[in-house]
């Protein structure tokens, strides 16, 4: 029989067929006894013994070892084991050790012939964890079955709350899942700002407009300085939708008490440098602030034709109705053909 082979230290010459758990116990204070790297020793064991329970206890001792290096044998015991047993311990041992190579087939081991070795992979996809894992989670969360989508969507929930910023990315995704929407946006309005903001900065410049949109509407709820800045440089991109600019508009209005606008009508009256201070008054006008307007209407007289461009602008966005005669003026008497535009912009912006 092949276990009377085996060496003393793994202790299975005489072990009758032990619940896992209890295999676990017995076997992992010996590895004391043994040579000090006994994880090449025990995958020859996994790959080569012909005996079930040999297998099984070296798969479990691998798992509570968590040493990688057994994952690409776990893999194939698991897929190809005829062992229930064998294919649930490497199943439940790739739980432990994680990373990216254990979720796929942790995944297809769902669709295994035996009910024991479906529940310890569902068990094992609730542990599993590591660089890369939240991306292979999410792809499973987008494409899965209703099962599979469930089970990915728990383990990026747990690992985003763990403060995993890449499963906090996952969550945003799970915002374009409808059955996942509700819950998704309340796990991200959960999570803490440390986490959730650096998650759905990636958001801001996705393709699609509706979730550009979407990432403004939840750092909307995170009112901050950093927030503010953030959403600022989204409102001056060149080239962003008008609907996504609204958001900003609507999400800088709210956080008002985070911008310390006295300072930014210094900059915008007095600073130095051309972009920076169209920069502040840029941002000035998103957040609507009713305390820049006199500095906006300043600047229609400013001898740059950018800034002036720029305070038109600014006019519209922070709603000054009564600015319109003084554009109107400016447009009259301007030869400047891209103020004029601004100006016929702004004007036509705020009369509407």
């Amino acid at each position: 029989m092949a276990h009377r082979t085996l060496p003393r230290w793994l202790g299975l010459a005489t072990v009758a067929v032990l619940p896992l758990s209890l295999a676990v116990v017995t076997l992992l204070p010996l590895r004391l006894a043994a040579q000090d790297d006994p994880v090449p020793m025990l995958i020859d064991k996994l790959e080569n013994s012909d005996s079930f329970r040999v297998r099984t206890q070296a798969a479990a001792v691998l798992g509570r070892l968590r040493d990688a290096r057994a994952t690409d044998s776990l893999i194939e015991r698991l897929r190809g084991d005829e062992s229930y047993a064998v294919r649930g311990a490497a199943a439940g041992a790739l739980g432990h050790i994680g990373g990216v190579r254990a979720v796929e087939p942790l995944f297809d081991a769902l669709n295994d012939g035996d009910s024991f070795v479906q529940s310890t992979a569902e068990d094992a996809l609730g542990k599993v964890q590591g660089e890369g894992v939240a991306a292979t989670l999410r792809t499973q969360m987008i494409q899965g079955d209703q099962r599979v989508q469930r089970l990915a969507f728990a383990r990026i929930v747990s690992l985003a709350e763990a403060g995993d910023r890449e499963a906090a990315g996952a969550l945003i995704s799970a915002l374009e899942v409808p059955a996942l929407h509700d819950e998704a946006e309340m796990n991200l309005l959960e999570l803490p700002s440390t986490v959730a903001v650096p998650a759905l900065m990636p958001a801001l410049e996705d393709e699609k407009d509706g979730t550009r949109a979407l990432a403004v509407r939840m750092l909307a709820r995170r009112p901050s300085k950093q927030v503010a800045e953030l959403l600022a440089k989204v409102y001056e991109r060149p080239g962003e939708v008008e609907a996504v600019k609204g958001e900003v508009r609507k999400a800088l209005a709210s956080m008002r008490g985070h911008i310390d606008a006295e300072a930014l009508i210094e900059v915008a009256l007095q600073g130095d440098d051309q972009d920076v201070r169209a920069r502040a008054v840029r941002l000035l006008g998103a957040v609507g602030e009713p305390t820049a307007v006199k500095a906006f209407e300043e600047l229609l007289g400013d001898p740059d034709p950018y800034l002036q461009r720029t305070a038109a602008m600014a006019l519209a966005d922070a709603r000054a109705h009564e600015a319109v005669p003084r554009m109107k003026k400016l447009r009259a008497s301007t030869r400047d053909e891209r103020l004029k535009s601004a100006l016929d912009l702004a004007i036509k912006r705020l009369q509407n």
